[in-house]
């Protein structure tokens, strides 16, 4: 402790320094993601919001796994800001509404009209979409190929061990990739949420390629969404989730 001659008692550079007690801020971007699928995707989100933003300084996602059906998971964002308003308010925080609002979700075997009319909807209300078509893994596989023929989940999840480095090795020869659950299935999807810059920067070059090819029939007519096999803009929420961290740290500079 610093020595304070009799003389200068009293006088402001004397005084005692206190430190300033600073609450965390509230991070720069508040994102919702509600998805139909309860273990891939959302294990995956929540994994690759923290590879963007480790302490959540400049964005925070909530990831809601509801297994729904496509028109049906409309609804649930409502639901989920809901939940997310009474937890702020018991842990004492002033309201917030979401910045952004996602819903992902797969095609499969949902009928064409309840696909399409789940985007319109979605549209209407201003929430954001990440939707694929067959699903959701079809982002995965794209971290290793190209891919522009039509596909469906089947022939989708026995691509995937054979894609995946060190499937066999960690899983077993026997493992199909849909037999996956618990800690093996967390570790995979974590795991392909902390793939390599460079792998990453493919996947999304390889996206926005493939959807790109599809957006209109051969007539020049838009292309329905349950008709773009293959698609996923589960691209265009790595994109964002990218872009904002980024823009979070800039604004906060």
């Amino acid at each position: 402790m610093r020595k304070i001659k009799i003389s200068d008692k009293g006088k402001p550079w004397a005084r005692p320094q206190w430190k300033r007690k600073y609450e965390k801020r509230e991070a720069y971007r508040f994102i919702l993601i509600v998805s139909e699928d309860t273990k891939s995707s959302c294990t995956y989100f929540k994994k690759f919001a923290s590879r963007c933003d480790p302490n959540e300084e400049n964005i925070t996602v909530r990831t809601y796994g509801v297994g729904k059906s496509t028109l049906s998971l409309i609804k649930e964002v409502s639901i989920a800001c809901e939940e997310e308003a009474r937890a702020r308010d018991r842990r004492g925080l002033p309201p917030r509404d979401f910045d952004q609002k996602w819903v992902v979700f797969d095609k499969d075997d949902f009928e064409s009209d309840d696909f399409d009319n789940a985007i319109k909807k979605a549209h209407s209300q201003g929430i954001l979409l990440a939707w694929s078509n067959p699903c959701f893994e079809l982002w995965y596989l794209l971290h290793f190929q190209d891919v522009s023929a039509a596909l469906d989940r089947k022939t989708l999840f026995a691509k995937l061990p054979t894609v995946i480095p060190d499937y066999k090795k960690r899983f077993g020869d026997e493992t199909s990739y849909e037999s996956l659950k618990g800690d093996e299935g967390k570790k995979l999807h974590e795991g392909m949420a902390e793939t390599s810059e460079e792998q990453l920067n493919r996947a999304i070059h390889r996206a926005k390629t493939m959807n790109s090819k599809n957006i209109t029939r051969e007539d020049g007519t838009p292309n329905p969404a349950h008709a773009r096999n293959p698609a996923t803009y589960v691209v265009d929420l790595i994109s964002e989730l990218q872009a904002l961290a980024k823009s979070g740290r800039n604004a906060c500079q």
